[in-house]
């Protein structure tokens, strides 16, 4: 029986997010199997240090008519998109009520800027790579960077509600885009030592948390990165949610 073949040579990569963090970790791990790469970001002074064959976009992923503008110049530029990873997301906590604040209740502008960014921009993006791909009669993948919140975290209401939605747009879509040839897939993180997870979460937390992981320690980047090249080369997943958690269940 013949192995999966991780070379990904002439294909074409988008990765949303690409120029730190998990993001930056994909898009080198893609590269190295030989990818070409296209970075979307809105951190420009980032994207100025990724490496010279990376092309580089600076837009944000919330906004509609930058992001077509950039998908577009991308598929002029390349011909086509075989891969899209979208990783561009932020992580927010905020209880629904919180007792020790004289506004007690969820701010609702802070709720519908973390669904704009790790959600929304989720539907815009692949619904407008996935038409490329369509119309070209590319056989792509589309991989979901969700995460173990979308179980439901406590204190995490819009972000925990955000990565749901992420994880129903992958069944979603593997259904609807199936038929053409293209797979969706979500890659579940648990918790990785990346700077919004340190921003995030205290010392105490962390060291609480770690805890509770049967492995004893946070994930990294590259475990996350090293997933998304084998469901990007396994032509047979689809419609999948992949946890890289330790083993943790929250």
């Amino acid at each position: 029986m013949s192995q999966p073949n991780l070379s990904l040579s002439h294909k074409i990569a988008l990765v949303t997010g690409g120029a730190s963090g998990l993001g930056l970790a994909i898009a080198n791990t893609l590269a190295e199997a030989g990818a070409t790469i296209i970075v979307i970001d809105c951190n420009q002074t980032k994207l100025k240090d990724l490496r010279n064959d990376f092309q580089k976009e600076c837009v944000d992923v919330t906004d509609q008519e930058g992001m077509q503008a950039a998908i577009n110049k991308v598929m002029n530029a390349n011909g086509r998109i075989d891969i899209l990873i979208n990783n561009a997301g932020f992580i927010y906590n905020e209880p629904l009520i919180n007792l020790t604040k004289a506004q007690r209740q969820h701010d609702y502008n802070a709720y519908k800027k973390i669904i704009d960014i790790n959600m929304n921009s989720v539907f815009l993006t692949s619904a407008m790579v996935a038409d490329h791909m369509i119309v070209k009669r590319t056989k792509g993948v589309i991989v979901n960077i969700s995460s173990i919140s979308a179980d439901g975290n406590a204190g995490q209401t819009a972000y925990s509600a955000a990565k749901a939605g992420v994880n129903a747009f992958t069944k979603t879509w593997a259904k609807e885009l199936g038929p053409f040839g293209i797979r969706v897939v979500a890659v579940s993180p648990g918790f990785i030592e990346t700077p919004s997870t340190t921003q995030a979460l205290s010392e105490s937390m962390l060291d609480s948390l770690i805890k509770r992981i049967p492995l004893r320690k946070l994930g990294n980047a590259l475990d996350v990165a090293h997933t998304v090249l084998s469901v990007v080369s396994n032509q047979y997943i689809n419609g999948s949610i992949i946890p890289v958690n330790g083993g943790l269940v929250l």
